[in-house]
């Protein structure tokens, strides 16, 4: 029977690779040195494990999946390019900042679109004047909050055209009265109404029939 390593332990035991790129390796494997290249692609792999698995600790929205494939992009990365590098270590450290930005900045985004999607209900959406973009502080949402959200996102990606375009206009290019998206996609504001209010029910009481069978199953 297998066991998964926890995080701690498995940044425990790739701390040995936290430490200055041994020189010699990049300039053997100029050289054409298999194994100091192997080598050197190893220590890239093994620092980014230890740089990523160390700051999903810190960061919620850092899976430790999320870090192990952030460390093989890495390696990636490096592979296009380690033969121009000379001062490998200062050029890993900073592709690692460099890639955890970015892929924290893509997730904020997505996840504030998520969020965005989730906040439109049949309750706000009574008048056209009513804004779909608060800004939400997404980082302090709970494990429940994310699961409705993500349940959302899922949600319409399965939806009928008329009403992703709907929430294209309301929620993610918008904020777009029913008025205008009307006229847009060539339908009456009422009926873009109804369907909002239609998909909007849907999601809620699928999402309450998906809860309640987890529960009789947990």
């Amino acid at each position: 029977m297998s066991h998964r390593q926890n995080p701690a332990a498995e940044s425990k035991k790739l701390a040995v690779y936290d430490t200055d790129f041994p020189q010699e390796w990049l300039d053997e494997s100029l050289e054409g040195n298999e194994l100091s290249k192997s080598r050197m692609f190893e220590w890239v792999h093994g620092c980014a494990l230890v740089y990523f698995i160390s700051k999903s600790r810190s960061e919620s929205l850092l899976s430790t999946q999320d870090a192990q494939d952030l460390a093989s992009e890495c390696v990636f990365e490096f592979s296009k390019s380690w033969h121009r590098i000379r001062l490998v270590s200062h050029y890993c450290r900073r592709m690692y900042k460099n890639n955890l930005r970015r892929f924290l900045k893509k997730k904020r985004i997505n996840l504030r679109r998520v969020c965005a999607l989730s906040s439109v209900d049949i309750e706000q959406i009574g008048t056209d004047s009513v804004s779909v973009h608060p800004k939400f502080e997404f980082e302090s949402f709970s494990d429940e909050q994310r699961r409705q959200v993500q349940f959302a996102f899922e949600e319409l990606q399965n939806a009928e055209q008329v009403v992703r375009e709907l929430f294209r206009y309301r929620v993610f290019e918008g904020p777009m009265t029913y008025r205008e998206i009307a006229e847009l996609v060539d339908a009456t504001e009422t009926s873009l109404r109804m369907r909002m209010a239609r998909f909007n029910k849907r999601v809620r009481d699928r999402y309450a029939r998906e809860r309640a069978r987890h529960r009789l199953i947990g």
